[in-house]
């Protein structure tokens, strides 16, 4: 019977997508399109051709497209029908990962397929998954990389080194997929790597002569498998376009935001950061549409395309960059309490996560119908965007609560714990990270999954336990 639920849940959601293939187009405008203009540069002309031309975004979304576009040539089809079966496929492997999860979690069957059907009918996910951004192409690794975490947690502490070894390589190989796929997993994977690393003080203050050895295998490994391919991919960038760096964009956009950021701003104008969090349209409803366009990304996309073309004119190609992140910093220290503050403030926009107004697909009539729904849509993100604050609010609870258990192999519950731990942990590193830039809805995608695992876990424990207790 169990076993009948979850395929149902499975055909379900197939039947939807399935639709969608069919019934949706992809609107190619703005980042999409220069994801498309990408993927064709390497079909057409290959990777040096990239290289030269560069730096460009991430590679991995754009072969990817440049994949879609082989196949649909071979097949005399628009690469657009194979992008969206590729991207279908890819969201598929998600929700199977995030099964497995959930099982480890111990979470009941009941709660598994109402997450599971959350994921596939969620129009935030969905709408990523028929729009060509790369947020997508993250999805099945920000799982792996939890899952393959907490089996090097365990292994390290539990297991010999050749399986220790083995999860290092893994975990490095995870993390340099979801590089290529979003530059910003490079610095939440050297922030694991130095948790990771904190364990070799634990080790060394414990006297534990294996398990510091166990540390410093998996530290080593995983540093070594990570660093090599990153780096040559930066220093092919260096060889062709004089510029060792990843991706294109990250230094203006921090320049862009520290301009912003520093600027003298009234207490009010702080108040209107605040109302913006929830969204645009709470914002107007306090402020006027001056200042909540002030608090939006647009101001600091215009502060660096107009402030940095003198700066990158008089200065050598390959020290654009570096040049751009010192500007940065300097504003930055202009005024850093107020800087400090609206960092904090923007973090607070990632938990609201879910929307049905993303674009850049083309609905069916009725479906559009259904999202400009002013009831459905406000009050889709309000109670998402609630239970996932209440639900990180109650993991770091229950965290800290059975703190013991992370370095405790011996309770059965003790996995949950180090799952829940991990979950946080990706989730701060990310948003802080990102905190430093203009925070948009599909920034957050990659990790709404983490998200949804931790509301999955908030009413297993405190509602459907509850409810049972009582009874």
């Amino acid at each position: 019977m169990k076993g009948k639920a979850l395929l149902a849940v499975f055909s379900v959601c197939w039947v939807y997508w399935l639709y969608l293939i069919f019934a949706s187009q992809m609107s190619v405008k703005f980042d999409a399109a220069d994801y498309e203009f990408i993927g064709a540069l390497i079909y057409q002309k290959g990777w040096i051709e990239f290289f030269k031309t560069g730096p460009h975004r991430e590679p991995l979304y754009p072969l990817v497209i440049a994949i879609a576009m082989k196949i649909a040539d071979r097949l005399s089809i628009s690469y657009y029908m194979v992008q969206k079966v590729i991207q279908v496929l890819i969201l598929f492997a998600t929700q199977l990962l995030a099964l497995g999860l959930l099982r480890r979690l111990k979470i009941r069957e009941g709660i598994q397929w109402i997450t599971l059907l959350y994921i596939g009918f969620s129009p935030a996910i969905v709408n990523s998954t028929f729009s060509l951004f790369a947020e997508i192409i993250t999805y099945p690794f920000v799982l792996t990389i939890v899952l393959l975490s907490v089996l090097s947690w365990r292994a390290i502490f539990c297991e010999g080194w050749g399986r220790v070894a083995r999860l290092a390589v893994l975990t490095a190989v995870a993390f340099i997929l979801a590089t290529l796929g979003k530059g910003v997993f490079q610095y939440v994977f050297w922030a694991y790597l130095s948790l990771v690393g904190c364990l070799i003080v634990y080790a060394l203050v414990k006297r534990d002569s294996i398990l510091s050895r166990h540390c410093a295998i998996y530290v080593l490994l995983a540093f070594m498998i990570f660093s090599v391919p990153i780096g040559m991919f930066k220093s092919a960038n260096q060889m062709h376009n004089g510029n060792y760096v990843l991706t294109n964009r990250f230094a203006d956009l921090l320049f862009g935001n520290a301009v912003k950021r520093t600027k003298a701003l009234p207490p009010r104008m702080i108040l209107a950061h605040i109302a913006s969090v929830p969204g645009a349209g709470v914002c107007r409803l306090f402020f006027t549409e001056e200042e909540c366009a002030y608090c939006e990304f647009q101001k600091a996309d215009y502060y660096r395309s107009t402030l940095l073309g003198e700066v990158k004119q008089a200065t050598p190609s390959e020290k654009i960059t570096s040049e751009t992140i010192a500007l940065a910093v300097k504003k930055a220290f202009e005024r850093p309490a107020q800087y400090v503050l609206l960092m904090a403030i923007e973090s607070l926009r990632m938990p609201f996560w879910e929307s049905a107004h993303l674009g850049n697909v083309v609905y069916p009539i009725w479906l559009q119908g259904v999202y400009d729904l002013v009831f459905f849509k406000n009050t889709l993100r309000l109670l998402i965007s609630l239970a996932t604050y209440v639900s990180l609010f109650y993991l770091f609870l229950f965290v800290m609560k059975n703190r013991r258990q992370l370095l405790d192999f011996k309770s059965a519950d003790s996995e949950r714990v180090q799952i829940c731990f991990l979950i946080l942990f990706l989730i701060f590193v990310y948003t802080a990270l990102h905190s430093f830039f203009s925070i948009v809805t599909r920034y957050a995608l990659p990790i709404s999954f983490l998200y949804l695992l931790g509301i999955a876990f908030f009413f297993e424990q405190r509602v459907i336990h509850k409810e049972e207790r009582s009874c």
